[in-house]
């Protein structure tokens, strides 16, 4: 391992800490990974429009806010040249809201969820919970809106998670 590596690997880590508390639900991952592409000199496309793309270019489309792909175009003509594509995918084991979610029970009222994907559920038991993601908003121009994450329900309201949360703000909860 070169001292190079070394070094950078703590660096990575945490970055990869960052990318992860900006990223509690598929839309919020590619809203980072958006931004983390515009950081580096990349530029959204609209997939309604006629692109035009010149060598070099570094582009980048979101589709209904949950997914992205993002290319560079190459010096060479992709028929001698071809391409290549990496992929992955942003949703991952979690509860979502049911679509009647309003649940009453033993006098409490609580919100009804279902699992999706492969959630290892008894991991879940000793967490907190948080909503994100995106709301259906009915009878306006904007078909959803961005529900923004905060600090797993904290009354401090720093849209952190605890790992990433101040001192006073963890001791709050």
């Amino acid at each position: 391992m070169t001292t190079e590596t070394a070094a950078t690997r703590p660096d990575l880590a945490d970055d990869l800490l960052r990318f992860v508390d900006a990223a509690p639900s598929p839309f919020h991952a590619v809203a980072e990974m958006g931004r983390r592409l515009a950081e580096t000199g990349f530029t959204t496309l609209d997939e309604r429009q006629h692109w035009s793309l010149e060598p070099g270019d570094r582009r980048f489309v979101v589709r209904d806010g949950g997914s992205i792909v993002a290319f560079v175009v190459g010096a060479t003509p992709v028929p001698d040249a071809g391409f290549r594509l990496v992929g992955a995918h942003t949703d991952s084991p979690t509860l979502k809201v049911r679509p009647v979610p309003d649940v009453r029970r033993a006098g409490y009222r609580l919100v009804g969820v279902e699992p999706y994907g492969g959630a290892l559920l008894h991991t879940w038991l000793d967490r907190d919970l948080t909503l994100a993601g995106r709301v259906a908003v009915g009878g306006t121009a904007v078909p959803s809106r961005f529900a923004p994450s905060t600090c797993r329900g904290r009354a401090c309201g720093c849209r952190r998670w605890r790992s990433t949360c101040s001192a006073s703000c963890a001791r709050r909860g």
